[in-house]
């Protein structure tokens, strides 16, 4: 049986879905594993608003905390606006490599399955249309 440009989109698809989504559940480990000393010290006014503590404090937001602080500690010139550029002293060195490989990965596989799923309706678009 050959292989056909639909097979290769359908586990190509299949592929990254499951590589985002075992990203994302990385990403609920990191939270969990976030030094509690970072958020004391920077989790507060003036580096965020009062309505950004109290939101990103409960479910669902606060995971979008943890990416938040995961890029700060991993490229810490990402933080310049909130002041945050030294937010990477407080954790240890595996916590910030490990951030930065999540980021890279979860943002590289997300942007692999864009790609898939967008080429993939361009395709059947041309297909249909020829």
């Amino acid at each position: 049986m050959p292989i056909t440009l639909e097979d290769i989109v359908f586990w190509s698809a299949v592929y990254s879905a499951t590589a985002f989504g075992l990203m994302l559940f990385i990403i609920i480990v990191m939270h969990f594993l976030m030094p509690t000393s970072v958020l004391e010290k920077y989790f507060k006014p003036p580096h965020f608003r009062e309505f950004e503590c109290k939101l990103f404090t409960g479910i669902p937001y606060a995971p979008m905390r943890t990416i938040m602080f995961m890029t700060v500690l991993a490229f810490p010139s990402r933080g310049k606006k909130r002041k945050l550029t030294q937010a990477y002293l407080l954790v240890p060195k595996w916590y910030r490599v490990s951030s930065a490989i999540v980021l890279i990965s979860t943002l590289s596989f997300g942007g692999y399955f864009l790609l898939v799923i967008f080429g993939f309706y361009a395709y059947s678009k041309l297909v249909a249309g020829s």
